[in-house]
């Protein structure tokens, strides 16, 4: 297995101009910065431990104890994002971490699902999925409640040494209680805003940024794995 010297995390909030200019080459277009950005210390920040996701999106709370979700002003969007470099990598080429990818994905949700979940793909070079999963939110220490399903967009870009993720469109799923059966489906940005229910709202964007963390990690440890190709006869 290779092992990842060092990962370079550049949040796509906190990013630095030369990087930004750098990412417009081979769909890795975008403007990092936002109004909501925060000129942050934290710019090129070294992660060692794939699993450690909560150093690029740290846990913030406002002056009222609000969770604070990063978002982005110019989408309008509750949006997680970066850019994960590994030059030393001598088997990162953009086609590899594209497969990486997509067996992190079988091996997470099954083969024949993973494939349900695509919404668009370029082998070797972009990837995007709707990922449906349980909401568990937390409202104390030890206590996890299911609450319905939260449903977002999953947007992978690759090049060789470097991947970029974002992750919007984050949607609450409840079922409606009574004989009109069926699902309510509220946005993220609501939660965000809402003055009302506020408790119940931060523990639903908290159960979110705990899927994306849980997420992140996952795929990054998928992503540092060398890639073995599935045997010829295994058909």
């Amino acid at each position: 297995m290779h092992t990842l010297k060092r990962y370079w995390i550049v949040a796509l909030f906190f990013a630095a101009p030369v990087a930004e200019q750098n990412l417009h080459a081979q769909d890795f277009s975008g403007d990092f910065m936002t109004a909501d950005s925060t000129p942050a210390d934290s710019i090129g920040m070294m992660i060692d431990d794939a699993a450690n996701a909560e150093k690029a999106f740290p846990t913030r709370f406002d002056k009222h104890a609000r969770f604070i979700a990063p978002y982005d002003s110019l989408r309008e969007l509750i949006f997680y994002g970066n850019v994960v470099e590994d030059p030393d990598c001598n088997e990162c080429t953009a086609d590899s971490l594209y497969w990486r990818f997509m067996r992190y994905l079988e091996g997470r949700f099954g083969k024949k699902e993973a494939k349900e979940l695509i919404k668009e793909a370029k082998p070797g070079s972009k990837i995007v999925v709707m990922l449906t999963v349980p909401l568990i939110t937390e409202p104390g220490n030890n206590v996890k409640v299911p609450d319905g399903k939260h449903q977002y967009e999953l947007v992978m870009r690759f090049q060789d040494n470097r991947y970029k993720y974002e992750f919007s469109k984050f949607v609450h799923i409840r079922p409606v209680i009574g004989a009109a059966g069926g699902e309510s489906r509220t946005y993220a940005e609501y939660y965000r805003t809402a003055k009302t229910n506020t408790r119940i709202n931060d523990l639903c964007l908290m159960g979110m940024d705990a899927e994306v963390k849980r997420t992140v990690a996952g795929f990054t440890k998928a992503l540092r794995e060398k890639w073995k190709p599935e045997d010829e006869d295994d058909w």
